[in-house]
């Protein structure tokens, strides 16, 4: 690579940080709040992907083998054994599902919170400057219109994804099931 496409491409790396930058000032706190929070929660999908298609596999046979050690699948300790690992898997399964679901559900809400705000300063400007200042109104308008933006775009791709996660859980928590069946003695 030259020294002449190194330079170009530092350049626009530090023109588009440059516009992040900007974007995420335009929101101040709850723009980041809001980063914070879909970085842990995309972080938490990644690791239940990794978990359904690496981990759990080994996992499923494991619990299967010791299943299969089980002598007698009829008796009291037979059942016992089928449901610990039966409630192993499922909270295996259903792991972070609820921190991830509050995360969906909190990052709309906290670009409302950025909504009022917006809303709160662009009446701050009218109150001082009258319609007079249209720049200084359309700030705030746009910080208001950005937060509730960057809330919902935050929270919906994550709402699909993490229900297709959630239905393969389950439909893994279903196969578990029918593989420890109960075997006559």
């Amino acid at each position: 690579m030259s020294n002449a496409m190194l330079n170009e491409s530092s350049i626009t790396l530090t023109h588009n940080i440059e516009s992040f930058l900007a974007f995420m000032a335009t929101g101040e706190l709850v723009l980041w709040i809001i980063l914070a929070l879909n970085i842990i929660f995309w972080t938490l999908i990644v690791e239940k992907t990794w978990y359904l298609n690496f981990i759990f596999p080994q996992l499923l046979s494991q619990g299967k083998t010791q299943w299969q050690r089980q002598s007698n699948h009829q008796s009291w300790q037979a059942h016992r054994v089928r449901e610990m690992i039966l409630a192993n898997f499922d909270f295996q399964l259903k792991r972070h599902f609820i921190l991830m679901r509050s995360f969906i559900s909190v990052m709309p809400i906290l670009g409302l919170l950025g909504t009022i705000i917006g809303m709160m300063e662009a009446f701050e400007v009218l109150t001082i400057h009258g319609t007079g200042n249209a720049r200084a109104l359309a700030s705030s308008l746009s910080k208001a219109l950005i937060t509730t933006m960057a809330g919902l775009v935050a929270s919906i791709p994550g709402l699909f994804v993490l229900t297709l996660l959630q239905q393969r859980a389950e439909r893994q928590k279903a196969n578990i099931t029918d593989q420890l069946q109960f075997q006559p003695s």
